[in-house]
């Protein structure tokens, strides 16, 4: 695997210093802890991150021409002791790593208004800056799921998976685009809806497909409208949003996105392990209603703020089945090349949004949980970004389950802990 990757750099590079109309960027990314400990574990030191969740792309490497190019990007996998066992004693973490591709795609202009890309393929109409990998979309809260990773392994929400996507762009305001991704109905892959995962049973297999709208109003405005269709017998997905402003060239920018989720009105999507996106819907109804948002107002010529407030209303009788509340809230001051920061929220870290009521008990009081993160970032021309700080949490966790019981969430085992990150991104 890994000589096929590497290969397959080598050749794409190749390419790149024989066609000089090509611009070509790269991206390393690695992250981890300098330290890590907490309440009933062992101190820890110089932990990776190992990707459990595939948030961040430990490589990115791009291809642009006018008229074609293309788009690769790999992260780091680990296996071995869980370093956020609270259970383990042994001290730091023995991992191996591997590489995987995460995403790849070419692409190519046949008129100035249209565009092909085959592989992975993405269109959302508004996404969080602060975590820009995360996306809400009214799901049920089970175990990590209640917020979607974009992995690109089916449409799942706006416009994105693997598969074959048409850009067309009628007039300039206007983008439209469509989409659709193949794959197969296995609950337990979680790469399903990848375009290479067809297996033609038709019994097994389905079509994901997608569309979406965006119109410009202006220079710092626009409004959309996006459909997701998993797939028969899938879940399926209804956004609509604005944005106003733009980060770059005013103080402010905010997006409002409501996004209306209609899955099972028994709620079989959810099994033990949590949020199953495959599972099949066999009575579909609203179960639920995210508005996304995020709102961003530089202070002054140092110093911005940012927050996201995404709320999630669930609209089932089950007693195990809350709305939610996440918050992340960050404030940057810019200092040259360095730059302080401060961020607080309930989710990054620890899976435990505000919990509004259940029958099971869970409310606001039980559910409230906190990340403080003061850190710097440091920036060597623009090449080379690195941060660190700590991180202190404390509350609950959601954890799976208990065997036996109709609750997916419990507090954990861990409710006060602390960390040191670190983090280092090149441009090549």
């Amino acid at each position: 695997m890994k000589k096929l990757i590497f290969f397959n750099i080598g050749f794409v590079m190749l390419c790149a210093g024989a066609a000089s109309a090509l611009d070509v960027d790269a991206h390393l990314t690695l992250e981890g802890n300098l330290a890590n400990g907490g309440d009933g574990t062992a101190t820890r030191f110089i932990e990776l991150d190992r990707q459990d969740q595939k948030n961040k792309d430990a490589f990115i490497f791009n291809l642009n021409g006018e008229k074609a190019g293309g788009s690769m990007s790999m992260i780091w996998t680990f296996t071995g002791d869980d370093p956020d066992d609270t259970s383990s004693t042994s001290g730091a973490a023995s991992n191996s790593a591997d590489v995987t591709i995460r995403r790849a795609n070419v692409w190519f202009k046949p008129t100035e208004w249209a565009k092909i890309t085959v592989g992975t393929f993405f269109q959302h109409l508004y996404f969080d800056q602060m975590r820009w990998w995360q996306d809400v979309y009214g799901n049920k809260i089970g175990f990590k799921k209640w917020m979607n990773y974009r992995e690109g392994s089916g449409v799942d929400s706006d416009v994105s998976g693997a598969g074959i996507a048409l850009e067309l762009k009628p007039f300039e305001a206007l983008t439209i685009e469509l989409a659709a991704a193949p794959g197969t109905s296995d609950e337990n892959d979680d790469t399903s809806g990848a375009f290479f995962n067809w297996d033609g049973d038709g019994e097994d297999s389905y079509l994901a497909w997608g569309a979406t709208a965006k119109y410009k109003i202006g220079d710092n405005a626009s409004v959309g409208v996006a459909y997701a269709d998993n797939g028969t017998d899938k879940y399926k997905l209804l956004s609509a949003g604005f944005d106003v402003g733009h980060p770059f060239r005013s103080p402010y920018y905010v997006f409002v996105m409501p996004r209306f989720y209609f899955g099972d009105r028994h709620n079989s999507e959810i099994g033990y392990g949590g949020y199953i996106r495959n599972a099949d819907v066999s009575d579909f109804a609203l179960t639920g209603i995210a508005i996304d948002n995020m709102f961003k107002f530089r202070l002054n010529e140092k110093a911005t703020l940012q927050a996201r407030l995404p709320l999630v209303i669930r609209m089932t009788d089950e007693k195990d089945d809350p709305s939610y509340l996440i918050w992340d809230i960050q404030l940057d001051y810019k200092m040259g090349d360095m730059t302080p920061y401060i961020e607080i929220n309930n989710g990054s870290r620890i899976y435990a949004p505000l919990m509004f009521g259940s029958e099971d008990g869970y409310t606001v009081k039980d559910s409230f949980a906190m990340d403080i993160r003061p850190g710097v970032k440091f920036n060597f021309g623009k090449a080379c970004e690195v941060f660190t700080g700590v991180d202190v949490y404390f509350g609950p966790g959601l954890k799976n389950r208990a065997s036996g019981t109709s609750s997916f969430y419990s507090t954990g085992v861990t409710n006060v802990g602390w960390r040191v990150p670190f983090g280092v991104t090149l441009s090549l």
